[in-house]
């Protein structure tokens, strides 16, 4: 009788682990990176438009959407389908080296979107623009812009 019980009990056991382990909810662990693929216009004849560099995020989740933003004398663009483009602009005091950057989610529906401005001595103003396509994102996302510049 003992012997049964203790298999039951591991049985048991086996079961609660694969169940808690199948539970969508506890794999959501944040914060969590997002990964995300550059956007370029270059090699081109489009431009963006509409943008005010003042460390703006604009979030455009349709093609449509997309096409307040770029102007295109013969080309075409690609479009962004079923996914979201994160398009950012700035400026900065100096010119500009290089620019990292760190999408995190913070909890379901709030991100993190960091650059680090690697800038460098002259004294000439930068303006940047990043744009970035990531999975789609629900429109109750809310996203921060973070920027930090360094010397």
């Amino acid at each position: 009788m003992n012997r049964l019980l203790l298999k039951l009990t591991a049985v048991m056991l086996i079961f609660a682990g694969i169940a808690s382990s199948c539970n969508p909810e506890l794999e959501r662990e944040y914060p969590k990176d997002i990964s995300f693929t550059e956007y370029s216009l270059d090699g081109t004849s489009c431009q963006w438009i509409n943008l005010n560099y003042n460390d703006e995020l604009i979030i455009i989740n349709s093609d449509e959407e997309l096409q307040n933003y770029i102007s295109c004398s013969n080309d075409t663009y690609s479009e962004i389908n079923r996914h979201t483009l994160l398009l950012a602009s700035g400026n900065t005091p100096n010119g500009i080296i290089e620019i990292n950057k760190h999408l995190l989610q913070i909890s379901a529906n709030k991100y993190q979107l960091e650059f680090e401005i690697l800038l460098d001595e002259t004294e000439m103003e930068g303006l940047w623009i990043t744009a970035l396509v990531v999975s789609k994102l629900s429109k109750e996302s809310d996203i921060e812009l973070i920027t930090i510049l360094k010397h």
